[in-house]
């Protein structure tokens, strides 16, 4: 029975691995997409911009809705409904009817993934061990890299011969065939909530870690603790109720920091090398591809850096965010050598992904014993997709009167003050 029930963890965990590797499919299809979207005059720089502002920001706000939800509705029932909706709205591009009809189906592609990762982690902490928790959390957030780099190669196939539509249907028709293997797979599990056990237990998140100690009795609310990084799990918390802990507040601060530079690589990466290297798509895709690969080498290395930084992620964080700092320095000169560029780009983008596991795959494990894990990824995803929705509007309007130069110096000034912040989290 043991042999059974591992197998199928196991061919649950792969497909929900697969599944979120497929939004990512359906994301980045709009930034490889977009050399050949300006060419045919189906959209210009600033309504690219716009597109991935709107989706950052309904995403986000999604990411609050769907995190709490997840707490209580059956986790399969999110992710389906959620890879339906990203399906749907990427078909319906596929066609490029009028650019505000464009918007609202990307903004419904937004909706339909920012369903997807809380009810994710949920399942994954539910079908594991408590030992081995955080080793499959950081493994199930490499999809992140991987659907990136999936998604990359198969949109630049797909935009080969210079139209955009199929990056747009054939993405949209993976989403649809993953939410079918998805509710085939994981349609028994329960939701979290059901699943939190009476006691309470309160949790340490402290600049060394997150440990747990014996269980109490009649813990008070977040919002009344004495002591903001003693956070006392009892019964389920609303998202008011976290929020009035300090500690959420500060990483959400960190999150909406990170979520800056995360999802804007993600969505000038393409644009930026045709537009600064005057090369078309298919001779840089290759150089694209090293972007999102090195981001995945940071994923795999997460797991010894945190050993190396001794079980603590905030440092790790810190690390990440003065890899930032380098990497964006040598993008200042502006036009040097693209491998130069790319591999700059590709450190920061491993960089985010350090400070990526640790805000949405590790911090939320604290908050499991009340059942409050999905809505405490919800919240950090809130924070950092806040980020990117309000950057990436500005950054489209920036990038078309003034270059991409004035982008990189805010993620240096942006990067300097994170580190500050961690480092009050940490020296104490």
């Amino acid at each position: 029975m043991k042999q059974k029930i591992r197998k199928s963890s196991k061919v649950i965990f792969w497909t929900l691995y697969l599944a979120y590797m497929s939004i990512y499919v359906a994301r980045v299809n709009l930034s490889i997409a977009g050399p050949a979207l300006k060419n045919t005059g189906i959209l210009d720089s600033a309504q690219i911009g716009f597109l991935g502002s709107c989706f950052f920001v309904v995403y986000a706000v999604g990411r609050i809705v769907s995190g709490t939800l997840s707490d209580t509705v059956a986790p399969a029932r999110m992710i389906c409904t959620g890879l339906l909706l990203s399906a749907a709205s990427n078909i319906a591009i596929s066609f490029f009817p009028p650019y505000a009809v464009i918007l609202c189906l990307w903004t419904l592609n937004a909706i339909g993934q920012s369903m997807l990762w809380s009810s994710v982690l949920w399942t994954v902490v539910s079908i594991s061990e408590k030992k081995v928790e955080k080793k499959k959390t950081s493994l199930m957030v490499t999809s992140v890299a991987t659907g990136n780099i999936a998604g990359i190669l198969i949109n630049s196939w797909l935009i080969g011969g210079g139209n955009p539509g199929p990056a747009f249907m054939v993405p949209g028709i993976i989403s649809a065939v993953m939410a079918v293997c998805v509710f085939a797979a994981a349609s028994h599990i329960g939701a979290a909530e059901s699943n939190k056990p009476a006691e309470t237990h309160t949790v340490s998140v402290t600049a060394s870690g997150i440990n747990t100690s014996e269980k109490t009795a009649g813990a008070t609310s977040f919002a009344d603790t004495k002591d903001p990084s003693d956070v006392p799990q009892k019964a389920h918390m609303s998202v008011f109720g976290l929020l009035g802990n300090s500690s959420v507040r500060t990483m959400g601060i960190v999150a909406m920091i990170h979520g800056v530079m995360k999802e804007n690589i993600s969505l000038w990466m393409a644009v930026y090398i045709v537009d600064t290297y005057l090369v078309d798509l298919t001779k840089s895709s290759y150089y694209i591809l090293l972007i999102p690969v090195i981001g995945l080498i940071g994923r795999f290395l997460f797991p010894v850096l945190l050993s190396m930084f001794k079980n603590n992620e905030n440092r790790v964080s810190l690390f990440g965010f003065l890899l930032c700092i380098a990497g964006s320095a040598v993008l200042l000169p502006g036009k040097t050598l693209m491998l130069l560029s790319v591999l700059a780009l590709g450190l920061i983008y491993m960089a985010v992904s350090f400070i990526n596991t640790s805000l949405l795959s590790i911090y939320p494990i604290a908050f499991k014993e009340s059942g409050n894990t999905a809505s405490v990824s919800g919240l950090m995803d809130f924070a950092t997709y806040l980020g990117a929705g309000i950057s990436s509007a500005v950054y489209g309007i920036v990038i078309s009167s003034f270059g991409y130069i004035p982008m990189f110096v805010s993620w240096i000034v942006i990067s300097v003050i994170a580190v500050l912040i961690l480092m009050g989290k940490t020296i104490r």
